[in-house]
């Protein structure tokens, strides 16, 4: 069995080496005769294209402007679009009221305090202002009186 098996192998590489000689004699006859092997090949011909380029950049107008605000609170209305042109002293943004009026009425609440503090420290000046007069106190205690007047 394997001298069979040997033979048909063997057979089998001679065949393939008689298929493959007749190809190498006929590129030796060529390499010899001078022929050009062939390569494919295209012919360009001129023609106008379109080139597209893009660069990042940053676009910056002729006068920036930053706007700051006076004041802080949230906005709640903004009155003018992005980009839109506007005027010195035209409202730009609406802010919430609740914080300003709280403030004002703080404010008002102060005032009053302040007011009858002075209202306090008059009468008491003036009460020390009789007792004076009439060399119930000494200068000093009439002196603080005045102070403590000037100073509210």
């Amino acid at each position: 069995m394997k001298s069979i098996a040997l033979s048909k192998g063997s057979i089998a590489m001679m065949l393939a080496a008689v298929a493959l000689f007749p190809s190498c004699s006929k590129n030796q006859q060529q390499m010899q005769q001078g022929a050009a092997p062939e390569i494919a090949t295209i012919t360009l011909s001129p023609q106008s294209a379109d080139l597209q380029s893009t660069y990042p950049a940053t676009i910056k107008g002729k006068t920036d402007i930053e706007i700051r605000p006076q004041v802080t609170g949230f906005i709640t209305k903004v009155l003018v679009d992005e980009g839109q042109r506007v005027r010195k002293g035209q409202t730009l943004f609406t802010l919430d009221q609740v914080t300003f009026q709280a403030a004002v009425d703080q404010a008002r609440a102060a005032v009053s305090t302040a007011q009858t503090a002075v209202n306090t420290a008059k009468m008491t000046a003036d009460s020390k202002k009789t007792l004076f007069d009439k060399n119930i106190i000494s200068e000093y205690e009439y002196q603080l009186s005045q102070n403590s007047l000037a100073q509210a």
